[in-house]
Order: C-alpha cells, then sequence, then structure tokens
C-alpha cells in the first residue's frame, strides 16, 4: 500500500492556517486539503485527563478515517495539506504536563500509513499576534461568552454577599469558601482579559487552572 502524502500547517492560533487552507483550495488542484477543526463537533474538557484523552482519540481516529477516505476517493498522486498533527499535540502535551497521546496511540499508525512529506510553520510577530488576539472581542460568539462570564460573576457575588456572617460552626468553610471566590475572581478575570505573550499567558493560566482546582479540592471536605 502506498503511503498518504501529508503536508501539515502548524503554527499557534490566529497565525492563518485555516485561511491558507481556504486559499489552497479555492486556487489549487494541485493539493487536497483538509480541515480537522471541522471534525471537532463537541467541547472538551481540558481539566479532565481522563475526558481529555478520551476525546482526542475520538477526534483524531475520525481525522485519520477521514484521510483514508479522502485517499480512496481520490487516489494518492495528489498530497493532502491539513492543519495541525501530531506537532501540535506534543507541544500542548508539554505546555499542559499531559501525555502525548496522539503519538501514543497513533503514532505507529500515522508512521505506517502516512508519510509526513512537510511541516510548515506560521508564525507572527507577537504585536501582531496581539492584534489578532483583540480582533476576537470584536467576534459576536467571543463577546456573547465573556458577556455570560461577567454575568456569573455578578450572580456569585450576589451569593457571598447573601453568605456573610455563617454561623461559628461554619466559619472554617466559610474561610475556604472565600479563598476559592477569590481564585475564582482571578481565573475568571483571566479568562476575560487576557494578556501578555502566547507563553506568558499559557504559564499564567496554567498557573491559575491548578490552582483553582487545588482550591476546589480544598472546599469539598466542606460537602456532604
Amino acid at each position: 500500500m502506498e503511503k498518504i502524502r501529508i503536508i501539515v500547517l502548524e503554527g499557534c492560533d490566529r497565525t492563518g492556517k485555516g485561511t491558507l487552507l481556504e486559499n489552497l483550495k479555492n486556487r489549487f488542484d494541485d493539493f487536497l486539503v483538509y480541515n480537522p477543526v471541522s471534525a471537532e463537533k463537541e467541547r472538551v474538557d481540558y481539566k479532565n485527563p481522563q475526558k481529555f484523552e478520551e476525546w482526542i482519540r475520538k477526534t483524531i481516529r475520525k481525522v485519520l478515517d477521514d484521510l483514508y477516505t479522502m485517499s480512496k476517493l481520490n487516489g494518492t498522486d495528489r498530497p493532502i495539506v491539513m492543519d495541525r498533527l501530531l506537532l501540535t499535540d506534543n507541544v500542548f502535551a508539554d505546555l499542559f504536563d499531559r501525555e502525548h497521546v496522539v503519538e501514543k496511540y497513533f503514532g505507529r499508525e500515522i508512521e505506517t500509513n502516512f508519510k509526513l512529506t512537510n511541516y510548515i510553520m506560521l508564525w507572527r510577530n507577537p504585536e501582531e499576534y496581539k492584534d489578532r488576539v483583540n480582533l476576537l472581542k470584536e467576534n459576536k460568539d467571543f463577546t456573547e461568552k465573556v458577556a455570560n462570564i461577567q454575568i456569573k460573576q455578578k450572580s456569585i457575588l450576589n451569593m457571598m454577599k447573601e453568605m456573610k456572617n455563617p454561623p461559628s460552626k461554619h466559619k472554617d468553610a466559610y474561610k475556604a469558601l472565600l479563598a476559592l471566590y477569590d481564585e475564582y475572581n482571578d481565573f475568571s478575570s483571566l479568562v476575560i482579559n487576557p494578556t501578555g505573550s502566547l507563553q506568558s499567558f499559557t504559564e499564567e493560566f496554567n498557573e491559575a487552572d491548578k490552582s483553582l482546582a487545588d482550591y476546589c479540592d480544598k472546599i469539598k471536605m466542606y460537602i456532604d
């Protein structure tokens, strides 16, 4: 069996990978174009390693099956250009301190049946990256999500106000809840107003995410 030739576009978010794929699809016949993002129909819980692993295994399984189908229908004369594969998962695995799931479960299959002929890295300087991230704030879907977070912030604040001056037997639980509330505020504010470079934001996000999870675990001891 002749290996399926793959050209992989890699790079940070907002660097134009999807736009380049569309241009290739609309202007050239020398390539087949596949965008794995279109295969992702469900949200993933990045905080839950087990659920994330289940999701990514299912997602990559579909990606590879789609590539097999494309090759079967169109032959192997033309390479398939796609958005991300092994490298992306390896990078994010290191950032989020988790296993290289794609390589672990699909590495041998990819090596056996696919020939990764080229990796094309798309890159923008930090200022351009910030400008493109800021464009998200003009996106209706993004602004609606931010608005929902802000509504929840106000709702939680009102609940915290109602729980002032708890009975003495619940003082320890109340202190733990206050600490959790502070962590929640820090985390949600970070999501609403991202700052810094991709690397610094990722590091800050990971630290805040871990800290919030730790405080959630601490509050569980007070819940029946």
